[in-house]
């Protein structure tokens, strides 16, 4: 899981190439639930560990729900995140 590097607004908010901010990933590695989008930062960086230790350790963490890996930039919101294939965070269905 790698960062993408990105244009930003003047506001600090990731731009694509029409302007329009999006999610992007980053260095921060963070374990979601996907049953409620609850989300906690890995002491990991992404970048530190393999995304198969961080998905380990992940599941290791909340063992009774269905977690999936994520990547972010610290500084920015959650809804940035983005999963090792691409799948943003604000894609999830929140319940």
């Amino acid at each position: 899981m790698r960062p993408r590097h990105r244009r930003s607004s003047r506001k600090g908010g990731p731009l694509d190439d029409e302007g329009d901010s999006h999610a992007h990933g980053g260095s921060q590695a963070v374990c979601v639930r996907t049953c409620d989008g609850g989300f906690f930062p890995l002491n990991f960086s992404a970048h530190s560990a393999s995304d198969e230790e961080l998905t380990e350790l992940c599941k290791a963490l909340c063992p009774n729900a269905e977690v999936r890996l994520y990547s972010r930039n610290p500084a920015r919101d959650i809804s940035t995140a983005l999963a090792a294939d691409g799948t943003a965070y604000s894609d999830l269905p929140m319940r």
